[in-house]
């Protein structure tokens, strides 16, 4: 039975520290998952960082209202979804389907009870905070929010591929995501990005306007989770050669052009190295599906796997001759941050975005140039590959981007939001 003894809030933080109102709507659909997906895992990450943290509230959107969510049940529910990303089995899967149905419930519950933002608790000093793009597109219930809290609003903004790169997205998703960063526009007290990249495309979105908010950059980190560089990077696990590309297979991730030349070096008189597809499924990649289910040629030398958890995906990202990105548009190269910081060599597309998170180690190319992908993919897939050698000596120098520099960056940015309902008498 769904107790509905909802905690009340806590004491008032002290001046100067914010109380965070995180929102997880997100996250609550995640359950249904066995691990959650690239936004979802910076939700989690932040749920992870801010749980435990004087003021900290969880929220959710339900019924077209924002909802606070009884704290202990909410701790136990991310717990049981980092679990999931950590270890992904049927076990924990079921547990994270039960908790799911579980935390809804509950918020009916809420909801019909009339458990729902009747305390008006207006605090100078608390950030709502909206990290995965959820309920911009009917800002009502931020808005409401804001009335009854006085909260500032601090959204992260990931992509705006849907507006850049409309033919890589599903129909629809262009308009939808316009009213996603048009609520940005509106109601931003601060934004907070994951690349330059992103904000360079997000201010000639909204046409550099005297006055806005800023826009803080602050890059991603890499799952603490993920195994560190190996110092044997150079000589990976005995074996077939394989290569690796992480992303879910939708148009603009460009897996198609994989596979054509996949196919084609099966009908030569040369050693063929493995692919292996770590994804999940998503849309409007019919020919893709068609290759990967029906084209016999490939059946033997292409695998997918999907919904790994990062237990596998290190193991799979330490003995990859390298791992492979031809991406049409990216918003932020975590897939390049993952593998480096693993070890494995990367081989991508030449994008501003991926760039800014692998500097001058990978070897990039542009996603069109079937042949430059190819005599790059037999060179890394010799045994002693003086490319593939040169590129894990440029990895020395290089250092993964970090979740406590990120929220080191963070803490500072929430400061400043609430300094900002403090003037200075």
């Amino acid at each position: 039975m769904v107790q509905l003894k909802i905690e009340k809030l806590e004491k008032a933080p002290t001046q100067n520290r914010a109380r965070i109102y995180l929102d997880v709507s997100r996250l609550l659909a995640a359950g249904r998952r066995s691990t959650p997906s690239g936004i979802e895992r910076v939700e989690l990450a932040y749920a992870l960082q801010f749980r435990h943290a004087p003021g900290t509230c969880f929220v959710a959107s339900f019924m077209r209202r924002l909802h606070f969510l009884p704290y202990r049940f909410a701790l136990s529910y991310i717990a049981v979804l980092e679990n999931s990303r950590r270890h992904s089995d049927r076990a924990g899967r079921l547990k994270a389907i039960t908790s799911m149905v579980f935390m809804y419930a509950t918020l009916l519950a809420i909801s019909l009870r009339s458990f729902v933002l009747k305390l008006r608790v207006v605090e100078d000093n608390s950030v709502y905070l909206n990290l995965s793009h959820e309920n911009l597109m009917a800002p009502n219930a931020i808005v409401k929010f804001k009335a009854s809290t006085g909260a500032k609003l601090l959204f992260f903004v990931h992509d705006l591929i849907p507006i850049t790169h409309p033919e890589y997205v599903r129909p629809g998703m262009a308009l939808a995501h316009r009213r996603r960063m048009d609520t940005v526009a509106a109601l931003a007290d601060a934004v907070l990005v994951n690349s330059a990249a992103t904000k360079t495309a997000l201010l000639s979105y909204l046409g550099n306007p005297p006055g806005f908010p800023e826009i803080h950059v602050v890059h991603l980190g890499v799952a603490a989770s993920l195994p560190a560089r190996l110092n044997e990077a150079a000589n990976p696990a005995a074996g077939l050669p394989y290569f690796l590309v992480l992303a879910t297979i939708e148009p603009r991730k460009n897996h198609l052009l994989l596979l054509n030349l996949w196919r084609t070096l099966i009908g030569e008189s040369v050693t063929v190295p493995r692919l292996i597809i770590a994804g999940r499924r998503g849309w409007e990649n019919e020919m893709v599906l068609d290759m990967l289910e029906r084209c016999d040629a490939i059946a033997d030398v292409v695998e997918e796997r999907r919904d790994l958890a990062d237990a596998e995906l290190g193991r799979l990202l330490q003995g990859a001759r390298a791992v492979l990105l031809p991406s049409f548009a990216e918003g932020y190269g975590l897939p390049v941050a993952e593998a480096l910081a693993a070890g494995a060599p990367v081989i991508c597309s030449d994008l501003p975005a991926l760039r800014e998170v692998g500097g001058d180690v990978p070897e990039y190319i542009d996603p069109l140039d079937g042949l430059a992908w190819r005599q790059a993919i037999l060179a890394y897939s010799q045994a002693s590959s003086p490319r593939r050698a040169l590129q894990c000596e440029r990895m020395r120098s290089w250092s993964a981007p970090r979740w406590e520099r990120h929220f080191e960056q963070v803490s500072a940015i929430l400061e400043d939001l609430v300094q900002a309902g403090h003037p200075q008498g």
